[in-house]
């Protein structure tokens, strides 16, 4: 680095200061002194001119009178008079060209002269009588202008030598000595040394050197936060917790950290200077010079001094060092022993998993054609009821058109007509319980959503309800408001939630005074809400949080599988509606159904998949 103080004069920045304020004084010094002098020239010059005017209008009439007279020696004593004056040099009166009279010597170099015409006035007549010749010396103006010139001259190179000095050691004083300060601050700055700040030697001002230090000074302070020093990087590689190996781009071993050392079982002399494929895996080395190579992590193997090998998972970066462009290599390798072992144990760990969630969806399966049957067996429980009816019916019918043809050989049509009438009319009912049944029963592992009217939905819901109701004295209240549009939905799936729902109202009116059943049936903005509401036991607030949670029951064992409302929840959740209860022990049960009218996103719905979507949804949505 160049040291400040040894910078000879001829090449500071103060002489090349020093010369370009000369230079330009001594221009402008010039162009002004040229200007002064051309003035004073032409005011020379205008001062004889007016002398020559002067004589034109004071002594032309002597000289005429004169002249005309032919005084000679009159004439020449005017002419003697008037040579006398400052700067004349030569004075003739002439007549065509012939010299009348003359004085002085008409030889100069650096001359003026004027031509005066003279006439004679007679009878108010001008007579052209001769001229005067006036010829006048210059070298008064040029040596006034010389003199001046020069005492210009000499007045200004003092005048601009005394400035350059003191524009010197000003700028000496005020830049150069801080200039040099500046630059020996930075020469001792270093990363140990950062925390000095640099001040220079003067009054605190608010000038550009203030602003040089202020920026040099906020440098260090950013160098001192982000540059670290060679310990402080020895120290950051030695506490790296994983290997670390700095190798040229010959693959020799540079740098090595303690981690390297302790993974391999080598000193770290012993391994400076080897080539780092004496302990890494030789069929990994074409990643050194394989762009994609280095900007990924890769899997390969350490060597140990025993023989171990150690899998590690690599990644590569290379460098270049300035000012020679030489490259290398940094390695940093992860021991990733444990993990090969867990991946051992999770692997087999999944196979075993996968081979339990096989079993589970079997279970699961089976659980769901269980709730499924247990459904059916409750609705059916009444079955035997609404068919004893009309086939009691059908029986008795059948006895009186046999007792009438055993009294009377002749029946006519009047009297087996309405015979045949309630005959008809019960084994529609029974077929009507039937088909319904079998519709309940199907195989509904995947149903399209299709539009349902909800009322006649309800109403397929109750034909296996009515006969238990009329027996267990359930007084059944429909409220339905006049238009309800038909919706998209699954129409087995909504009529087993209906189905559940009822069972479990019905269920909880055992036992109890007045059993009602009420159903509500009424739009709310784009959904349509449907309430079954019970006067029965209600639920207690401890089993209430619980009641749509799967293999939940309040029910004795063998009469209940927990999961009806578990299903009907995920059957609300299917159809991108709600499925909520609210309940007061002793005083009865609500269960609130919204379904938007519309489907936005139509989808088939799976049963085997209701489970699985409510378990996503989670209950706590509820």
């Amino acid at each position: 680095m160049l040291d400040v103080k040894k910078i000879k004069y001829r090449k500071s920045i103060s002489r090349r200061l020093i010369f370009y304020i000369v230079a330009f004084s001594s221009v402008i010094t010039l162009m002004i002194t040229a200007y002064q002098l051309v003035q004073d020239y032409f005011y020379g010059v205008g001062e004889i001119k007016d002398q020559m005017q002067q004589i034109e209008a004071l002594s032309m009439s002597g000289l005429t009178h004169s002249l005309w007279n032919l005084y000679d020696v009159q004439i020449k004593n005017q002419l003697n008079d008037l040579i006398q004056l400052p700067n004349l040099h030569y004075l003739e009166i002439r007549f065509n060209k012939d010299i009348i009279a003359s004085v002085g010597e008409d030889s100069h170099e650096r001359t003026l002269s004027q031509v005066i015409p003279m006439f004679y006035q007679q009878y108010n007549e001008n007579i052209f009588i001769g001229e005067l010749y006036i010829v006048a010396s210059l070298d008064e103006v040029y040596n006034s202008i010389y003199d001046k010139a020069l005492v210009i001259l000499i007045s200004n190179a003092i005048k601009t030598t005394l400035v350059s000095t003191f524009i010197f050691f000003l700028f000496q004083y005020i830049v150069t000595r801080h200039l040099i300060a500046i630059s020996e601050y930075l020469q001792r700055l270093s990363p140990e040394n950062m925390n000095k700040r640099l001040s220079l030697k003067r009054k605190f001002c608010h000038d550009e050197l203030n602003q040089v230090v202020s920026s040099i000074n906020e440098l260090s302070k950013n160098l001192q936060e982000k540059t670290v020093s060679k310990q402080y990087v020895e120290a950051i590689i030695s506490s790296v917790n994983n290997s670390l190996i700095v190798v040229d781009s010959e693959h020799t071993i540079k740098k090595i950290n303690y981690a390297t050392c302790a993974l391999l079982g080598y000193e770290e002399n012993e391994l400076i200077g080897k080539n780092v494929f004496d302990f890494l895996s030789h069929d990994r080395k074409h990643t050194f010079n394989n762009q994609e190579y280095q900007s990924k992590e890769i899997e390969c193997t350490y060597l140990t001094k025993s023989g171990v090998k150690v899998p590690v998972l690599l990644s590569l970066s290379q460098f270049t060092t300035e000012p020679n462009n030489t490259t290398g290599y940094v390695l940093i390798a992860r021991d990733i022993t444990e993990q090969k072992l867990s991946e051992a144990k999770l692997l087999d760990y999944n196979e075993k998993l996968t081979s339990s969630n096989h079993e589970l969806k079997l279970l699961q399966e089976q659980l769901i054609h269980s709730a499924k049957m247990v459904s059916i067996g409750q609705v059916t429980s009444g079955l035997a009821h609404e068919i004893n009816q009309p086939l009691g019916s059908i029986q008795l019918n059948t006895e009186l058109i046999y007792s009438i043809v055993q009294e009377d050989g002749s029946i006519t049509k009047n009297d087996i007509d309405p015979i045949y009438k309630k005959v008809s009319k019960q084994i529609n009912r029974i077929t009507k319980i039937i088909q319904h049944l079998k519709i309940f029963t199907r195989d509904d592992t995947v149903t399209e959503l299709e539009k349902t009217n909800f009322i006649t939905l309800i109403d397929e819901s109750l034909v296996l309800f009515s006969q238990g109701f009329s027996l267990n004295k359930i007084n059944l209240v429909k409220n339905f408001e006049k238009k309800i549009p038909h919706i998209e939905c699954n129409k087995i799936h909504i009529e087993q939630l209906i189905t559940n729902i009822l069972s479990n109202a019905e269920h909880a009116l055992e036992g109890t005074n007045n059993k009602t059943i009420i159903i509500r049936l009424y739009m709310k903005e784009s959904y349509l809400c449907m309430e079954i509401e019970d006067n029965g036991h209600g639920i207690s607030p401890e089993n209430l949080s619980k009641i749509f949670d799967p293999f939940f029951t309040t029910k004795q064992v063998g009469k209940g599988t927990g999961l009806g409302m578990s299903i009907s929840y995920g059957i609300a959740q299917s159809h991108n509606g709600t499925l909520t209860v609210r309940s007061l022990l002793g005083s009865g049960t609500c269960f609130t159904l919204s379904l938007p009218i519309k489907q936005v996103d139509k989808k088939e719905i799976s049963q085997k998949s209701i489970l699985q979507e409510y378990s996503n949804e989670g209950a706590i949505n509820r």
